[in-house]
């Protein structure tokens, strides 16, 4: 009898332990690359994602969720640190390894802040961060090497919805029934290459669907808070690299798997770099003053968000912008710039970037196509979302007391965040450019083309590609 009672204190305390062990949470994040919300879940007809509406429909869903960033490796260097881009000199995208700048000081990624609280970091794919990186958080490790009971943060990426697109075999799109935004040609180039991201988008579906089976296989979803995202927006002309919702209007799904699930939609504004903190908080662990992100699975309180973009490769360029539930702000620093202005990267990959042009020579664009053909930028643009989605009819003019309400914001926002750091690459810049320009003669010549192919034959030669 005295022996049963003094297993009682015993196993008392061993159970204590398992379940103070499983106090913390275990994080995976899902990151998809160059994606808007083109999901059924939220709303789109023609794509079947039923692996991410089931996620969605376990957890909750942000409606309104922006990268700080319309181009990957900026968007990354805000949510890795909850910090915008442009307080750390990590706004210019794509900055040479050499040139790198390292974070300031008492900056750390959040892989990192994990790793030091004694999680299991294993961080696979992609980083592509703008900033020199020296710690042991951002590392592809082995899952199985965790410890018993240790708790994990678990990054997995996929290159499904970057250029260039796969196909979908088993669930094509037929071009003729996408929906082409206004802004664009209606054009069978722009719906073949627009029918096949959508394709491409159902094949990221199955990957979610593949990596949630292998979580719930291997025991992994317990007390698990799963989080899929767009790293910034979707891949066509007027998205990735500008500040339109196109480019920075994201998937964001949060679920936990155990204790203290809820399932919400959350209409609220979010930005990416709410991430960090968010996590640090779900984890019991102290948020950094530096950071400029919210928990957000406590009630939001906000009513905008910020975004920029700087020099996109060889196209350079400076833009900032604040979205509202209502309205979005943009300015443009550079107006001289074209909106158009060659952009190697979108030249090599983007069909409809040459169609754009070859349809404007030809005097086949519509009105609100051609406008984005301009030869310089306005410097205010305000859009009014209830009625215009896709930000083509430009308000700032009509409402002068708006711009300058949202410029004062924008640039204490600017003050407040330090956004005044120099490209790091300048003194590279010239033969950076020059590399760029080359890659352009390189696509050429493997289309078969003349290095001074007119666009009219690289449009023909998209024709090809994509029939």
């Amino acid at each position: 009898m005295k022996k049963s009672l003094l297993l009682i204190p015993i196993l008392f305390i061993l159970f204590s332990a398992c379940e103070q062990e499983k106090e913390q949470p275990n994080i995976v994040w899902m990151i998809a690359e160059d994606f808007s919300p083109d999901l059924a879940c939220y709303g789109h007809p023609i794509v079947h994602s039923p692996n991410l509406d089931k996620l969605a429909a376990q957890g909750i869903r942000f409606n309104n969720a922006f990268a700080s960033a319309p181009v990957c490796s900026s968007a990354r260097s805000g949510f890795i640190t909850g910090m915008y881009q442009t307080a750390i000199g990590a706004d210019q995208h794509d900055t040479m390894e050499k040139n790198k700048l390292p974070l300031p000081q008492g900056v750390k990624t959040l892989p990192d802040y994990f790793h030091d609280a004694g999680y299991f970091v294993d961080f696979n794919g992609k980083t592509h961060f703008n900033f020199k990186y020296t710690g042991e958080g951002v590392k592809d490790r082995n899952i199985t090497d965790r410890e018993p009971g240790q708790p994990f943060f678990l990054v997995l990426q996929t290159h499904h919805t970057h250029r260039v697109f796969k196909r979908d075999t088993l669930r094509p799109i037929d071009p003729a029934i996408v929906e082409i935004p206004e802004c664009y040609p209606d054009h069978e180039i722009t719906r073949r290459d627009w029918a096949n991201y959508l394709e491409d988008t159902q094949l990221l579906d199955r990957w979610v669907g593949q990596q949630m089976a292998w979580l719930e296989e291997n025991q992994l979803l317990n007390n698990t808070i799963v989080v899929f995202f767009g790293d910034h927006g979707r891949p066509h002309v007027r998205g990735k690299q500008f500040l339109y919702d196109e480019g920075l209007r994201v998937p964001l799904i949060i679920t936990r798997f155990g204790k203290n699930a809820k399932v919400q939609v959350v209409e609220e504004l979010v930005s990416l770099i709410d991430l960090a903190p968010t996590m640090l908080q779900a984890a019991g662990l102290k948020v950094p003053d530096h950071m400029h992100g919210i928990d957000i699975l406590k009630p939001v309180e906000r009513d905008h968000v910020f975004a920029s973009r700087s020099r996109n490769g060889d196209a350079i360029d400076k833009i900032r912008s604040l979205r509202t539930k209502d309205y979005l702000f943009i300015k443009n620093y550079m107006p001289h710039v074209p909106w158009m202005q060659l952009s190697s990267y979108k030249r090599t990959q983007y069909p409809v970037y040459t169609l754009l042009k070859v349809l404007d020579e030809r005097n086949e664009l519509t009105e609100t196509a051609q406008y984005f053909m301009s030869p310089t930028k306005p410097v205010y643009e305000l859009y009014y979302i209830p009625d215009d989605p896709h930000q083509v009819n430009n308000l700032a003019e009509k409402h002068p007391e708006k711009v300058q309400e949202f410029e004062a914001m924008l640039e204490k926002w600017r003050h407040n965040t330090h956004d005044y750091f120099e490209d790091p690459d300048l003194p590279d810049l010239v033969n950076m450019l020059a590399s760029k320009r080359k890659a352009v003669d390189q696509w050429n010549q493997r289309a078969g083309l003349d290095i001074n192919a007119s666009d009219e034959e690289v449009l023909e030669a998209w024709r090809k590609i994509l029939f």
